[in-house]
């Protein structure tokens, strides 16, 4: 069994020289998980990346044997070769503070409603694939113990009375051959076996096969796998996913089948085993920087904030897309990026006015990420033809916190109360 080669990156920074590793090969990998990937906005970083065919995970460098990640953290393991992506915002590789930065930034992630397990933070050795297993494992088992999933599906089938709507085309085959009273009935039943269990299974069942798994997740899958022992194996696509149809009131269910589909877009299975041979499981970080500080700032510092989409022309031909929006307040952009010498591009400046403008709101901020040190820069800019000043400020906030969060909230306040 060859050694498995485990390399530790950060985003835009280029790697060691990789050897053996088939460049080829990974690309095509590469460009098969990005053209398999969730058709949702939180999986892009970009409009540009939306509607690219090729991936943009990372820049190969065939020519020096490197490879660079561009902004997607995670973990991608291609045959005997492991990458781990961590953020920009750290100095260092380390799993222990980037899962616990990880489930802390999460938590506050309306998108998949991620728990938040306070005792749990303290994992150790755990890269992003473990703590997503480890999410969705336990919301998945706790779930299905308090509520076993069943729901009404079509069942075609032969019955000793008639019941639903008679088959008259399969039933006059079962004449034919002497069987009269075996008429064949399309009716609904309530079914435990249903496309949503099927699913879950799938994706307990291929999740298992990764030989890096956690032996606690493992415990936990197991455990998940055993509860659907009635439900039928199956082999199941991020597409499949489309085909679960929950009525309201399992709203609760909504995010496992999210989780399934992140797993399952996330696979690749050899054609002739059908085990798993590649993963990747690869998160856009400025979105979730983006996501974490609109729930951070509506939980702790303004119940009303919000992301808001308008149109920037009276047509609409350019759109608003404001990351954060405190009505009559201010407008609030998350900056994944930390700008030379601490000056804002021009371009973000220009984009900055236009929202304050269309939004008639005259105080801005753009938020930078930083570990540890705080800075601050203020600019007044004046609109002419509504004879008013745009205070627009920028400043980072201590993003990697995840053991001190009052000190993120107390920033925050400052920031958003002096501008």
């Amino acid at each position: 069994m060859p050694e498995n080669k485990e390399f530790d990156l950060f985003e835009h920074v280029k790697s060691n020289v990789i050897k053996g590793l088939e460049f080829a090969d990974f690309e095509r990998f590469l460009d098969k998980i990005w053209e398999n990937r969730p058709q949702d906005g939180f999986f892009y970083g970009n409009e540009k990346e939306k509607v690219s065919t090729k991936q943009r995970f990372f820049k190969l460098n065939y020519k020096d044997q490197t490879i660079t990640p561009r902004n997607y953290v995670g973990t991608v393991i291609f045959k005997d070769f492991t990458f781990n992506v961590y953020p920009k915002v750290f100095d260092k590789p380390d799993k222990k503070l980037f899962a616990e930065n990880l489930l802390y930034w999460l938590s506050y992630i309306d998108r998949f409603k991620f728990p938040r397990f306070e005792s749990d933070q303290k994992r150790s050795s755990s890269d992003m694939l473990d703590v997503f297993i480890w999410l969705f494992s336990t919301y998945t088992l706790e779930t299905l113990y308090a509520s076993p999933y069943q729901q009404y599906e079509e069942v075609t089938e032969e019955t000793s009375a008639i019941k639903g709507k008679l088959e008259f085309g399969d039933y006059i085959k079962n004449i034919a051959k002497g069987m009269w009273h075996k008429p064949v009935c399309s009716f609904s039943s309530f079914e435990y076996d249903n496309v949503f269990n099927q699913v879950v299974k799938a994706t307990c069942q291929m999740l298992l096969q990764l030989q890096s798994l956690k032996e606690t997740n493992r415990k936990t899958l197991d455990e998940i796998v055993f509860l659907l022992d009635d439900v039928t194996d199956i082999c199941v696509t991020s597409s499949d996913c489309d085909k679960i149809v929950l009525n309201p009131m399992f709203s609760h269910l909504k995010p496992i089948v999210e989780y399934c589909r992140l797993f399952l877009s996330s696979a690749i299975h050899s054609t002739d085993s059908g085990k798993l041979s590649l993963f990747a499981f690869l998160v856009p970080m400025e979105k979730i920087y983006e996501e974490f500080l609109l729930g951070f700032i509506k939980e702790h510092v303004n119940s009303k904030a919000g992301a808001k989409n308008g149109k920037l022309d009276e047509n609409g031909i350019y759109k608003i897309k404001k990351d954060i929006e405190i009505p009559d307040s201010c407008i609030i952009d998350a900056k994944y990026k930390i700008p030379k010498n601490f000056k804002p591009a021009q371009s973000d400046m220009y984009q900055m006015i236009a929202y304050s403008i269309r939004s008639k709101i005259d105080r801005v901020l753009l938020i930078y990420p930083e570990k540890n040190q705080e800075r601050t820069k203020s600019f007044e800019i004046k609109d002419e033809f509504a004879d008013k000043i745009i205070k627009i400020k920028a400043a980072t906030v201590p993003f990697a916190s995840q053991s001190n969060p009052e000190m993120l909230k107390a920033r925050l306040k400052f920031l958003i109360i002096s501008l």
